[in-house]
């Protein structure tokens, strides 16, 4: 039973994760900056949407896998059992379907560095280097995904975000230093990959540990499996377009082009995710409750405009702030002229679009919470055939800035569809 002290912890845990996961890549991202220089850093950031591009799968079955394990360990008698069991099949599903993308891309590595990618300065070579790290990256962080889903199914945020604050502190702590004593663009990916790799396995360790039943008194069922895939795998298809309107806009750019101005596009592109990231801890540890409250759908449609009055005053208090401090801001943590002007260009229309999406994800939560996928799955169908329609004309007119608009408006879309909730009281509940 998710009772409100336990909900506050979660997000307070959930918020405090959120700031030195936010803080410490924002203080450290100069530094890479300045030792890689802006060719390599753009390299950097190809790998991030690389990796998120051959994890776009993951993104719905995670999310949908929440609600799953939510309702599991709410069972009096076997949840525990249930969970375990879920948890022992998809442990081996996660690992072997990161195996097989991984060994299937990999021969592509070099059509990627040639045919994909305007490197400018930077040597074929290091460009293949980077497509292996980005590989490697992946086959080490996918299961890890997994894991993190149990934890926040089964109420164990607290722990969660101590797990994640310990790997971003030294993910980040220990990998400035190692730039700053060898700035090698090796050096920063081989971190990387060790990182993710030591950060799956310990929670791996806990997820298990947290669902208390060992690892050996876990049994595969197929039918709990297939049970779960019935709603993962629609959700994974909606999710799967949902990320692909979030990363079109960087895909185009990799392919339009140089890899630098990629990197400075997606510097801004962080700064506004990160900010959005200042509702989803809320948004995060109040999903399971709405799962266990859709017999009750005016407590939802309460807990709902509670949550949308408080987006509402972040969003604000936000824009507010960047209208008079953004500027500044910007210079003082880049201390690059030219990086600052660059992004500074882009920054504006990506923060609007932000802040669309923000109140979008209230709706959002609602569907999942409701099992609602073909709303999820209709809204993103919508936004990714824009997106086509318009990204290729708008970057090419306008380039990052052009990028900025069209996320903007991708952002509106979903906004617009998922206001039904606040109209219509059955739309919060199945």
């Amino acid at each position: 039973m998710l009772t409100e002290s336990r909900l506050r912890r979660n997000i307070v845990a959930n918020y405090f994760g959120m700031f030195v996961s936010v803080l410490l890549p924002l203080v450290t991202l100069p530094v890479y900056l300045n030792a890689l220089g802006p060719q390599l850093w753009g390299l950097v950031s190809f790998v991030g949407l690389f990796v998120g591009m051959l994890s776009l799968l993951d993104a719905g079955i995670s999310q949908a896998m929440v609600k799953e394990f939510a309702e599991r360990i709410a069972r009096k008698n076997d949840g525990s059992q249930r969970v375990a069991n879920l948890l022992f099949g998809y442990e081996r599903i996660y690992w072997l379907f990161a195996l097989v993308i991984s060994i299937a891309v990999l021969p592509f590595a070099n059509f990627i560095v040639t045919r994909w990618l305007d490197l400018g300065g930077v040597s074929n070579e290091m460009g293949r280097y980077t497509i292996y790290a980005a590989i490697a990256i992946f086959f080490v962080q996918l299961p890890g995904s997994i894991y993190r889903t149990v934890l926040v199914g089964i109420q164990q945020q607290v722990l969660l975000n101590k797990l994640l604050s310990i790997f971003i502190i030294i993910r980040h702590g220990l990998g400035v230093v190692l730039i700053l004593l060898w700035p090698s663009l090796l050096v920063y990916l081989m971190w990387q990959v060790a990182c993710a790799f030591f950060e799956s396995i310990v929670r791996a360790i806990y997820a298990w540990r947290m669902t208390g039943l060992p690892r050996h008194k876990a049994t595969w069922d197929g039918a709990e499996i297939l049970t779960s895939l019935k709603f993962s795998l629609i959700l994974a298809c909606s999710v799967l377009l949902s990320i692909l309107t979030m990363s079109i806009d960087k895909i185009y750019l990799s392919t339009m082009l140089p890899v630098e101005q990629l990197g400075y596009y997606s510097i801004a592109f962080n700064v506004a995710i990160n900010l959005l990231r200042l509702v989803h801890p809320m948004h995060a540890a109040i999903q399971p409750k709405l799962v266990a409250l859709q017999c009750q759908p005016d407590e939802i449609r309460r807990i709902s405009f509670k949550l949308l009055r408080v987006t509402m005053a972040i969003v604000v208090a936000v824009g507010i702030g960047y209208i008079f401090f953004g500027g500044p801001l910007l210079n003082v943590w880049l201390r690059n002229e030219s990086a600052t002007a660059q992004i500074h260009s882009v920054l504006d229309w990506l923060l609007i679009g932000t802040a669309f999406n923000a109140i979008y994800n209230i709706g959002y939560i609602n569907w999942v919470a409701a099992g609602k996928s073909r709303e999820v799955l209709a809204v993103n169908f919508v936004s990714i055939l824009v997106g086509v329609a318009v990204l290729p004309v708008s970057i090419t007119q306008y380039g990052m800035k052009g990028a900025g608009v069209a996320w903007m408006v991708l952002n509106a879309i979903g906004l617009l569809f998922s206001m039904g909730w606040v109209i219509n009281k059955k739309e919060v509940h199945a």
